[in-house]
């Protein structure tokens, strides 16, 4: 029937209808949709008058990814699945600056201030490796246990900061270094006792040239004992009032400011 139409027709019965557009002037307005009655009569209806506004989807399973750019999931009550990737997460209730997200026993989230988060005590920061140095701008307190710094690592107190240790400092390493320009160990009150163990000698050694300088009084309870030696140095001005024991003469010498002299004015030392 190319060119022609059938027109004023009651009805049209068949089995199939093949058209390329469909016009249904009855009821007609702009983004209606076709609904069917319960025999399959169609009429133009509004949006707004479908149950739900619109297709539930409960009963839809997805055999693919459903893409939404440039829309929205809206007043949804939840979104259940195994796996949600998102760029950003904006949740607004309980929302403040510098809040952190913290999980119930059920793995429901809310925002709650960093101050109320008890990590709990260091073994729950076993397996954390930090980038940064972990710290507290508040006093702390180790209460058992040992601080361990591994090989190569250290304790750096800034200048003007205080290491303040009332108890007992043990140190079992090899060497203590000062390597300020100048070093000052303070004594504030009390004594200051040194004692080697049992069997053993407290040697305590200058590198060449070095001076120990004693401005006060220096007691000594039992021996000073100074090691033999041929070959004490210049005597001058500035070693004046130096002595040593001589090994040659068995016996000790002191520094005049120009000479070596003997203790018991024999003359000169060698």
């Amino acid at each position: 029937m190319a060119g022609f139409s059938i027109t004023n027709a009651d009805q049209v019965n068949g089995t199939t209808a093949n058209f390329n557009t469909v016009s249904l002037a009855t009821g007609a307005a702009l983004d209606r949709v076709l609904r069917s009655d319960a025999t399959g009569n169609a009429t133009w209806v509004d949006l707004t008058t479908l149950p739900s506004n619109g297709d539930d989807l409960g009963s839809h399973a997805a055999t693919q990814a459903l893409t939404m750019a440039g829309f929205s999931i809206t007043n949804a009550d939840q979104v259940n699945g195994t796996t949600a990737n998102f760029n950003t997460v904006s949740l607004a209730t309980g929302a403040a600056l510098d809040r952190v997200l913290r999980s119930d026993a059920t793995g429901n989230a809310t925002w709650v201030d960093q101050s109320t988060i008890n990590a709990g005590n260091a073994d729950t920061l076993d397996s954390l490796d930090a980038t940064d140095f972990l710290r507290s701008n508040t006093s702390d307190n180790l209460t058992s246990g040992t601080l361990t710094l591994d090989s190569g690592t250290e304790i750096n107190a800034a200048v003007g900061s205080t290491v303040d240790i009332d108890g007992d400092l043990e140190i079992a390493a090899l060497n203590i270094s000062l390597d300020g320009a100048s070093t000052t160990l303070t004594q504030t009150t009390g004594l200051i006792n040194i004692t080697p163990a049992a069997g053993t000698d407290l040697d305590v050694t200058l590198s060449a040239g070095g001076i120990v300088d004693v401005a006060g009084n220096l007691t000594v309870a039992s021996v000073v004992r100074s090691t033999p030696t041929d070959a004490p140095g210049t005597c001058d001005a500035g070693m004046e009032g130096g002595m040593y024991y001589d090994a040659s003469q068995n016996e000790p010498c002191f520094c005049d400011g120009a000479n070596w002299q003997q203790f018991d004015g024999g003359g000169t030392c060698p």
